[in-house]
């Protein structure tokens, strides 16, 4: 901060952005100290509200996941060749048909 803030700080008061924040501020502030009960009452009430809506809510901004099937990714050392490679695929994609065929 005292490589950021450098020469004379004006006080709050002087800062116009500042008296306009507070002066739309402060009547509430004063409004919420003065009636604290009625304060809390409200926070709650709107609350309650908002129980009803979200019990509703439920899952639809989810879509069921009925995929079904499962990706295997098999791996092989590097010098193996195709013929090879293609013989150990065919042997266990083999289980895999089998089931697909049951349904």
């Amino acid at each position: 901060m005292l490589l950021l803030i450098r020469g004379k700080i004006t006080p709050e008061i002087k800062n116009p952005v500042n008296r306009f924040l507070i002066w739309a501020y402060q009547p509430l502030v004063n409004f919420v100290l003065r009636y604290r009960l009625f304060t809390l009452a409200c926070a709650v009430l709107l609350l309650a509200l908002t129980i009803f809506p979200f019990k509703r809510l439920g899952s639809e901004f989810m879509p069921p996941l009925n995929e079904g099937t499962l990706l295997y990714m098999p791996t092989a050392i590097p010098g193996m060749s195709i013929a090879e490679a293609a013989k150990i695929l065919q042997i266990q994609d083999r289980p895999a048909e089998e089931k697909f065929r049951k349904r």
